[in-house]
């Protein structure tokens, strides 16, 4: 598993980076795809898609659905191998991805609908929904004395 590979070694980068990829490892799995018509979808959810924009994309579903599309993190890899920070749905357990057309295998963490809706408002409709929550919840699961660790998110 690609994802997999490629969390692991990132975290042998550095000793910041290793118990955050031992959390995702321990807390991640991997999600099959559902190939669910996603112009049917965008259209009964009226959201724009924002280019290159898998966290607000992924988010506003989340909250327009009310949760029924469960929201995660983690990394997604393209058909040509590369594995890349993404964001996606999850819809009764199988991948919903809005964002990409071309992802071939997901492993990340699915993130409750409070939290996500919680981040939403605390963070405000524009700055909120343009970047990644993963880090703020591995920091309320593990603890505040890691937000220095991961300062630069």
């Amino acid at each position: 598993m690609i994802a997999k590979e490629y969390i692991t070694k990132l975290g042998s980068i550095s000793k910041k980076l290793k118990e955050f990829s031992d959390f995702l490892l321990l807390n991640g799995k991997a999600f099959k795809i559902n190939h669910k018509e996603i112009k049917e979808l965008l259209e009964e959810y009226r959201i724009v898609l924002k280019e290159k924009g898998c966290y607000p994309n992924t988010q506003v579903l989340t909250i327009l659905s009310n949760g029924k599309y469960k929201y995660c993190e983690g990394y997604g890899v393209l058909k040509s191998g590369i594995p890349l920070e993404h964001a996606w749905n999850l819809l009764e357990g199988d991948v919903v991805d809005i964002s990409w057309n071309d992802g071939i295998e997901y492993f990340g963490i699915e993130m409750p609908y409070e939290f996500v809706e919680r981040k939403y408002f605390e963070n405000g409709i524009k700055e909120g929904l343009t970047k990644p929550l993963i880090v703020s919840w591995f920091i309320e699961q593990k603890g505040e004395k890691l937000a220095e660790v991961f300062r630069w998110r």
